[in-house]
């Protein structure tokens, strides 16, 4: 990172205020208001136009924030030349794909995921690591069908099962599989409006999936990680949202990953021992419970089927208050629904588990082995995990122990 005294003798030898058309330049390719910049940044809407303006410099703090927003070195927005920006991602819940639109807190969760996956991939070049688990990959959007029993073979294994009464430890079980097949899983605060994941591809062996934390219930964060492994198996790289279907791509992610959670024949199965038309709601509740499926994927599963009907599926919404802004989701059961162990709370491993939760265990463990192998220091691993002394020891430890029991 330049530091401001670099930059400032920069200015002077250029002789100008660089950054004048840069800064104003990146804002307006983002398509982004003043007011969104600021508050992204911390600061006033007039600081950030004076920026743009060359009468103040921003603080090394606020290159960094610009920097993540916009996807583009400080050097590039402090250049005379305006910026070859990074291509925004593309926005696959529309109609027609675009780039996305979005806030500057979803570019910037975008932009700095990204930068801190293909720094571990990076390390895991250096480590010479390889994926332990292959998952086919696919060219046309009809194929999803015919391999979904490959993927759910390769995933659902162990103690991993399609009726799993531990959403929890099934999301990280889960996660855990995919990092195998070369996936980086991170979880990250977005506003649900930008988009609940996101996939892109890194390089031939690593790619990366991306969790909004504020998709809130763990049921809902696993159906979004298998939406978003459907776009992996498709090498469909964008933004996305299961809840938001408005082409055929969307459309048969989220059936991919509905039926890797539930075939069919077990929901079949299900339906006839457990659903009652009198009672609908109640039926979609209990079936539900019994898989990793949410109310709002089973009710829809249960219309797809012909078990309800369009008139049932819309009672059903309106009796259980659907905020369609968070989707068809089971809310919430406290305000941390990854929390897993009491113990490690109690021992002080809660910020450890958070650790784990935003970077998921392949990061973790590249990390880790990089550390002992000489190849980065503490500051790195600050840098790249945000787990520094204890932290990072705690880290390492509850990692490891999760691992051996997936």
């Amino acid at each position: 990172m330049l530091q401001r005294g670099l930059l400032t003798s920069l200015y002077r030898a250029w002789g100008a205020r660089p950054f004048v058309n840069s800064l104003a330049y990146a804002r307006e390719v983002r398509n982004l208001s003043l007011e969104e910049v600021a508050a992204e940044v911390g600061t006033r809407p007039t600081q950030i136009e004076k920026f743009e303006a060359g009468a103040a410099s921003p603080t090394t703090k606020q290159w960094a924030r610009l920097s993540a927003i916009y996807g583009a070195s400080v050097y590039r927005l402090a250049s005379p030349a305006r910026p070859n920006l990074e291509p925004m991602a593309l926005d696959l819940r529309k109609e027609h794909e675009a780039p996305a639109e979005i806030s500057p807190r979803g570019t910037r969760a975008y932009f700095e995921s990204k930068a801190k996956a293909e720094t571990i991939a990076g390390l895991a070049r250096a480590l010479e690591w390889k994926p332990k688990l292959s998952l086919p990959h696919i060219k046309r959007i009809v194929d999803l069908d015919r391999v979904v029993e490959d993927v759910r073979t390769a995933l659902f294994q162990g103690n991993i099962s399609v009726h799993a009464s531990e959403p929890e430890r099934s999301l990280h079980s889960l996660r855990y599989r995919a990092e195998n097949a070369g996936l980086f899983t991170f979880v990250g605060d977005v506003p649900p409006e930008d988009y609940r994941g996101f996939f892109t591809e890194l390089n031939t062996s690593l790619s990366l999936i991306f969790i909004n934390r504020k998709t809130f219930s763990p049921k809902a964060k696993i159906f979004t990680l298998l939406h978003e492994l459907a776009h992996f198996v498709l090498r469909a790289g964008g933004i996305s949202d299961p809840f938001v279907l408005n082409n055929d791509l969307e459309r048969a992610c989220n059936k991919f990953a509905s039926n890797l959670i539930l075939s069919e024949g077990d929901l079949s199965d299900l339906a006839d021992r457990y659903f009652s038309s009198s009672d609908h709601i109640a039926s979609i509740k209990l079936m539900s419970a019994l898989t990793l499926l949410s109310q709002g994927a089973m009710a829809y599963r249960l219309l797809r089927s012909r078990r309800i009907t369009p008139s049932q599926y819309q009672a059903w919404r309106e009796q259980v208050h659907l905020v369609t802004t968070y989707g068809a989701e089971d809310p919430p059961a406290s305000d941390n629904d990854d929390e897993l162990d009491l113990e490690d709370e109690r021992e002080g491993g809660q910020y450890a588990l958070n650790v784990i939760m935003d970077n998921g265990y392949l990061a973790v463990e590249l990390v880790k082995t990089a550390h002992l192998q000489g190849l980065i220091d503490d500051v790195d691993v600050a840098r790249i995990l945000n787990a520094r002394g204890k932290t990072r020891l705690r880290t390492f430890s509850i990692a490891a122990n999760r691992v051996q029991g997936y």
